[in-house]
């Protein structure tokens, strides 16, 4: 026993001049210890973190100063990695601070300094200062790290990002770890230089999880790129960067939440919330499309795969975004689905630029008098847009519905539009849809539009329900009367529908309840009273917007039935009934530009005699031409083909025609050439010149002639022949000649069959049958609007002379005019037949030696007569040189007929 103490004594001994000899070591410098170097790597690793060190130096300062001096390690060459052995971190060099009872799992930590650290991948410089403690066992149990960065990239390659400095705190356990005060200021870029802060936790249970705060104060859409590496949530960083191209997002604020192995082996994203405030953002809602501008608002990250734009205001082209919002999803994948709401506010023609330009094109079929709307409009779009490579308009579930106000669209018809329109449009990217309140023509009017844009376009229904008032009346001028028609009075109900191809062929439907009007048409012998019931139904087609055919028509009302189908390119009228007119024909439209409509009608009867009671009214006579004379017919050209049975020119008891065939070319309203033939009557009109047409008239009964035209019913019998000449400039009178032979009158003045009694060669013929017997009557004429003016007109027979110059109305019967009757006309005539001496006997072409003068006023129906039977007793030449016996004094002969 004695021994062993000895033993021990000198071992203590031993031990002591050991430590003794080490202290003094350690003070005379650094000593090399390599396994200390290898027992600190093993102490620090574990939980899938492996440490390396190459070099450990221990110096203590205790055998000179105490042994409370701590001790002083400096490490080299250290290097962290991960279960799988990539580096981490690579740290040059450390300076561990410790009072020896630290290795032995005392309180005291072990204080850690290192320099020019860096984290793998990255060139930033790191320094850190940590206060470690080890447990009994010489095995890691926490960790107080304060890290600052210095200026360079962290990160690596092009997934790095540029700093300009910053710094955190770290604590460490081996099963937990946060981070707080973090911090970094990251380089300019751009017009961008944005402070970051963070804070991180993490803990072990089975596997790392954790979670990563960040906030950024400001950056620039157009610098986002530099800041957000491309591998931290990819797909969301593409969507961002294409689609927001300018503006500021500001006070953003992001949580990620990761997880790894208990290897660390491997990182992986398992969520991501965040959001930032958005100021004067460019945003582009639809690929190619016009962008949001001016967006102010937010956009919240709902979670890794769905964020949420909403706009508080921005500006749409020309309209005002309200308030909006956008839903993207997909954020996670490579494609992503954006889910649009948004209200706009504006006009019209901003709604329409934004739709109809790239890539929704919606109007790029519509007509000028669309493009041209005006207005104001509340909308609000929705989309579901795909974001992808090469999206397409069929890609898009597109929809916008719309409120419109004061509206005001122009129509195709001079002078007519839609104005102070209210109502409602509904859109996709396939279809419009129009329906409007507005003022039409002066009167309320219902439009219902709906389109289709697929299949190059199609017009589903433009319905347009009204009446047409007396503005519409004006501008189709039928609110006056004319030649063939009476003025039209009252409103029109009537629906308006057209149907077809955008860019082709369009069929239009008309139907309008004519019940409230008045409608008369004197030529054809046809009235209808307001509220008698009638109405109008017709079916067209039209080419870019050009009339080409009529294809049905049907009217209906008290003695009027018209019924015509489209075949072969023609209306067909299966029944024509208009008074007592009745027919059936064709009406052909042009087959080529310039060529021109064809109407071919035939009946039982063509009635165009004036209603009864109608008074005549006086017709405008045409302005003096201007200029040089016009080439007639200017309008659309025509040609027309009639064969009835019976016309009826004039009322009872004037007789029909029979067999009527008549053709004639025209355009507008002019007749170019004709030719007809009725009941032994014979018409021709064929040009002459370049303008003028010549008229030629025959008449196999002059009498019937007369009587049928309601003109005269005092002739019987007889033959006429009209030749006239009309047309040389609009407004010029027709002038030309009417010959009529052996005919007779029937209703001639009482003091005319005196004078014809006045000598023994007339009294036979006086009494020899009803009326006057003529051989020949020539008048020269020329009408002036609603004037004839006889020039030197004469008729004569054996037994009596007759001479007239002077005007008749046209409209109105009246008569003005100077008259000579010549009695024992063969007879009295003789004396100015002889040469040279013949003109001494009559003062008159047609005159006789002795004749009386008259002067005819007031109807032709029933004259004034006035005569002064003293001149008969005047000679020729004397009546010519003082006027005598006339029956008005000489001035008033020689003024011009009134």
């Amino acid at each position: 026993m004695h021994e062993m103490g000895h033993l021990a004594m000198y071992g203590l001994v031993l031990l002591l001049l050991s430590v003794c000899l080490l202290g003094y070591r350690l003070s005379r410098g650094p000593l090399d210890i390599p396994y200390l170097a290898s027992r600190l790597a093993t102490a620090a690793s574990g939980q899938g973190i492996t440490v390396e060190m190459q070099q450990a130096e221990l110096t203590w300062a205790g055998y000179r100063q105490g042994g409370g001096v701590p001790l002083f390690l400096h490490l080299g060459g250290i290097s962290i990695r991960n279960a799988v052995g990539a580096e981490l971190v690579e740290i040059p060099s450390a300076r561990l601070v410790f009072k020896p009872a630290a290795l032995l799992g005392g309180e005291a930590p072990v204080f850690i300094s290192g320099q020019e650290a860096r984290f793998v991948g990255s060139a930033v410089p790191v320094s850190l200062v940590a206060a470690m403690n080890l447990n009994s066992g010489f095995r890691f149990s926490s960790a107080y790290i304060a890290v600052l960065l210095g200026a360079g990239r962290v990160g690596a390659g092009a997934n790095s990002v540029p700093i300009s400095k910053g710094g955190f705190s770290l604590y460490l356990t081996p099963s937990y770890a946060t981070v707080t005060n973090g911090w970094a200021a990251l380089a300019p870029e751009g017009h961008s230089a944005p402070h970051i802060g963070f804070s991180a936790t993490a803990m072990r249970d089975g596997q790392w999880t954790g979670k990563i705060h960040l906030t950024a104060d400001a950056v620039q859409a157009a610098d986002l790129h530099a800041y957000w590496p491309p591998s931290a949530a990819p797909h969301t960083r593409e969507w961002v960067t294409k689609n927001i191209t300018a503006g500021t997002a500001r006070d953003a604020v992001f949580d990620i939440t990761l997880a790894a192995p208990r290897s660390l082996a491997q990182l992986s994203l398992q969520d991501a919330t965040g959001r930032f405030d958005a100021q004067d953002l460019t945003l582009t809602w639809l690929p190619r499309a016009q962008p949001l501008i001016g967006l102010s608002g937010a956009m919240v990250f709902e979670n890794r795969d769905l964020a949420v734009i909403t706009a508080s205001a921005a500006k749409l082209g020309a309209l005002t975004v309200t308030g909006g919002q956008m839903a993207i999803t997909g954020l996670d994948h490579r494609d992503q689905t954006g889910d649009l709401k948004v209200s706009l506010a504006g006009t019209v023609q901003g709604a329409f630029a934004v739709l109809d330009a790239p890539p929704l094109y919606l109007l790029r079929r519509a007509s000028p008098e669309v493009s041209a709307a005006t207005g104001g409009v509340k909308a609000t779009i929705t989309a579901s847009i795909p974001f992808k490579d090469r999206v397409q308009l069929a890609d898009v579930d597109l929809r916008v519905a719309a409120t419109l106000a004061d509206v005001a669209l122009a129509t195709p018809i001079q002078g007519l539009a839609l104005t102070h329109g209210a109502g409602t449009l509904q859109a996709t990217a396939d279809t419009l849809k129009l329906g409007t309140r507005a003022q039409f023509g002066g009167e309320p009017a219902d439009v219902q539009l709906d389109m289709s844009f697929a299949h190059g376009g199609m017009l589903r229904g433009l319905t347009i329900a009204s009446r047409a008032g007396a503005e519409i009346l004006h501008r189709f001028g039928v609110d006056v009367s004319s030649d063939f028609a009476a003025a039209v009075t009252g409103a029109v109900p009537y629906t308006l529908r057209l149907t077809g191809s955008l860019i082709g062929a369009q069929a239009a439907a008309l139907d309008a309840d004519l019940t409230p009007l008045a409608l008369a048409v004197p030529k054809l012998n046809w009235r209808k009273k307001a509220g008698e019931a009638a109405r109008l139904k017709l079916t067209a087609t039209l080419d870019h917007d050009a009339f080409t055919a009529l294809n049905t028509a049907e009217v209906t009302g008290p003695g009027l039935d018209i019924e015509g189908d489209e075949a072969d390119g023609a209306l067909v009228l299966s029944r024509l009934e208009i008074g007592h007119t009745s027919a059936h024909g064709t009406i052909r439209p042009p087959d080529a530009a310039g060529h021109p409509w064809q109407v071919v009608l035939a009946g039982s009867e063509l009635d165009v005699r004036p209603n009864a009671g109608d008074r005549p009214h006086p017709a405008a006579t045409p302005p003096a031409a201007k200029g040089p004379a016009k080439t007639p017919g200017a309008g659309v050209p025509w040609q027309v083909r009639l064969n009835f049975r019976k016309l009826d020119l004039a009322a009872g008891p004037a007789p029909a025609f029979s067999d009527l065939n008549f053709a004639a070319d025209g355009q507008g309203g002019t007749v170019l050439q004709a030719s007809g033939t009725a009941a032994g009557v014979a018409l021709t009109v064929a040009p002459s010149g370049s303008a003028a047409r010549a008229l030629t008239l025959k008449a196999q009964d002059a009498g019937f002639l007369l009587r049928a035209m309601g003109a005269y019913e005092g002739v019987q019998g007889g033959t006429l022949d009209l030749e006239a000449h009309y047309g040389d400039a609009p407004g010029s009178p027709a002038t030309g000649t009417l010959t009529l032979k052996d005919f007779r009158l029937r209703q001639a003045p009482a003091f005319t069959k005196v004078m014809q009694g006045l000598t023994l060669y007339g009294v036979g013929a006086a009494t020899s049958g009803p009326g006057l017997g003529f051989t020949q009557a020539v008048v020269p004429f020329t009408l002036t609007g609603p004037e004839l003016q006889l020039h030197d007109a004469r008729a004569y027979s054996p037994s009596l002379g007759f001479t007239a110059s002077g005007r008749i109305g046209v409209d109105d019967g009246s008569v003005d005019m100077d008259a000579t009757i010549v009695p024992a006309y063969a007879v009295n005539t003789l004396p100015g037949k002889i040469p040279l001496l013949g003109h001494l006997f009559t003062a008159e072409h047609g005159g006789g030696l002795f004749a009386m003068r008259a002067k005819l006023t007031g109807q032709l129906a029933d004259p004034e007569v006035t005569a002064n039977p003293l001149s008969a007793l005047t000679p020729g030449f004397l009546r010519g040189l003082f006027g005598i016996g006339n029956a008005q004094p000489p001035a008033a002969l020689a003024a011009p007929p009134k």
